[in-house]
C-alpha cells in the first residue's frame, strides 16, 4: 500500500502505478485511471484530527477505497495495510482486526456492498472484522450532531497474530459483548430469485408466550443460508437527529446478525447487519420494533468470533 511506484506486468502491456496515478503503456486516454489514488498526505495527518470520530471517519473511507481492490493473496488483507495503519494516532487504542480500540463499536456496523456468493477459501479474519468479507465495504454516514447511543456493551476484545506484529496477518479474533437481544428465523431462504434476499422474523425471547413479531431483511455477510435457521439479533447502536425541544425526530438502529455456532457453547459469529430507521412519531415499523424490543428482549454476554 505505501510502495511509491509499482509496475503491473499485464497480458499485451505494462502499467504503471504510483501514488498519483496509474497509467497504462499505451497510454490511451480511456486508459488511465483518476489520479490521486490515495491522498498520502491526509492519510499521514490523521493522527492530527481532534476527534475519535473524525479519525475513525477517514480510516473508514481509506478501507472503502482499498476493500475496491484486488488481492493477489487473500491472506495480505493485514499486511497490506500494516503501514497505514502505523500511522495512526496511539490515541485511537489497540489495532484490532482492522477495528480500533477506542471506536470499536461504531465501527462494527459496516457491511459489504455486495453479498458473498461463496466463501473464503482460507481463515482470514474474524467474523465480526470488515477484513472477513469479500469485495468493497461500506459503514453508515454518521451526520454530525446527531445523538449517539451504544446500546451493547464492549467487555473485551483481542486478536492473536500470526507473527510478531499485531497489524500483521493474525490466527485468531474474539470480541466480548453485553447486550439485549431478539431471536429469530430465516425465512425465504431457499428462494428461485437470487436478487431476493432473505428475510427474518424476529420475536421475543420467549415465542411460546408472546405472539408478536418482527419481519426484516437485513444485509447478509453471505448469500446462502440455512430455511428456518435460528439466529439471534443483537442491538448495538442507535443514532438519532434531535428537535429542538429535545424530541427524536428520526432514528438509526444497527443489529448484529448473529448465529450460534454448532457443538461450541455460547460462541457465535457473525452472518449479517439489520439498518432500520425511521421517525418514532411516524415510523410504524420502527415502533413495532422497539415495541417488541422493550418487551421482549433479554440480556446476555455474547463471545464473537
Amino acid at each position: 500500500m505505501l510502495s511509491n511506484r509499482i509496475v503491473h506486468f499485464m497480458r499485451q502491456e505494462l502499467w504503471w502505478e504510483c501514488r498519483e496515478s496509474l497509467t497504462c503503456e499505451c497510454r490511451l486516454e480511456n486508459h488511465t485511471a483518476t489520479k490521486h489514488i490515495f491522498d498520502m498526505g491526509q492519510i499521514a495527518r490523521m493522527n492530527e484530527f481532534s476527534s475519535f470520530d473524525e479519525i475513525e471517519g477517514n480510516w473508514e473511507h481509506l478501507v472503502r477505497i482499498y476493500t475496491k481492490k484486488s488481492l493477489t493473496y487473500p491472506s495480505d488483507i493485514f499486511p497490506a495495510l500494516q503501514g497505514i495503519a502505523k500511522l495512526v494516532s496511539p490515541s485511537m487504542g489497540r489495532y484490532l482486526a482492522g477495528h480500533w480500540e477506542s471506536t470499536l463499536t461504531q465501527s462494527l456496523c459496516w457491511h459489504a456492498m455486495k453479498t458473498a456468493q461463496r466463501k473464503l477459501r482460507e481463515w482470514r479474519a474474524p467474523s465480526w472484522s470488515w477484513a472477513a468479507a469479500q469485495g468493497e465495504v461500506i459503514w453508515p454516514l454518521y451526520e454530525r450532531g446527531r445523538k449517539t447511543q451504544t446500546c451493547a456493551n464492549i467487555l473485551g476484545a483481542m486478536t492473536r497474530p500470526k507473527g510478531d506484529d499485531p497489524m500483521g496477518e493474525i490466527s485468531y479474533g474474539v470480541i466480548y459483548l453485553k447486550g439485549r437481544y431478539l431471536v429469530g428465523q430465516i425465512q425465504d431462504a431457499r428462494t428461485s430469485d437470487d436478487h431476493l434476499p432473505s428475510s427474518l422474523t424476529l420475536k421475543g425471547s420467549r415465542p411460546c408466550i408472546s405472539p408478536k413479531s418482527f419481519t426484516c431483511y437485513p444485509i447478509w455477510d453471505s448469500a446462502h443460508h440455512e430455511e428456518g435457521a435460528q439466529i439471534v439479533a443483537l442491538k448495538i447502536l442507535e443514532t438519532a437527529s434531535m428537535s429542538s425541544c429535545g424530541r427524536k425526530t428520526s432514528v438509526e438502529q444497527y443489529w448484529l446478525i448473529l448465529r450460534a455456532i454448532k457443538g461450541v457453547q455460547g460462541k457465535y459469529m457473525r452472518i449479517g447487519i439489520m439498518d432500520e430507521s425511521g421517525s418514532e412519531n411516524i415510523g410504524t415499523r420502527l415502533r413495532d420494533l422497539n415495541a417488541l424490543y422493550e418487551e421482549e428482549s433479554v440480556e446476555m454476554d455474547f463471545k464473537i468470533v
